[in-house]
């Protein structure tokens, strides 16, 4: 009869080892998915942020690229708009020497 006891105990023992083991198996996966839910949510802010910036960049240089703001630093660089074009050709192609 005391070794069907022990057998007993020692099953419970491990009944229990073996319970606790995957109760704290389940805790640590529960907290490795929050934790990565939370660092995903973390990245699609960063994502909006960036689109929103990245929109604001384009608009600016839209505007920069426009031709009432390159006149106007054309203007603010002394350059001046020319009505004659001159072209220059060679006859013969010329080569430098690479030193």
């Amino acid at each position: 009869m005391k070794i069907k006891t022990k057998k007993l105990i020692v099953v419970n023992i491990m009944s229990f080892s073996l319970v606790l083991l995957v109760g704290l198996g389940y805790v640590a996966q529960v907290n490795h998915s929050a934790t990565q839910g939370y660092r995903i949510r973390d990245l699609e802010n960063d994502i909006a942020s960036l689109r929103i910036q990245n929109e604001q960049l384009d608009y600016q240089v839209a505007q920069l690229q426009s031709v009432e703001s390159v006149t106007k630093r054309l203007k603010m660089l002394g350059l001046v708009e020319t009505n004659t074009t001159q072209y220059v050709s060679l006859a013969t192609p010329s080569v430098a020497l690479n030193q």
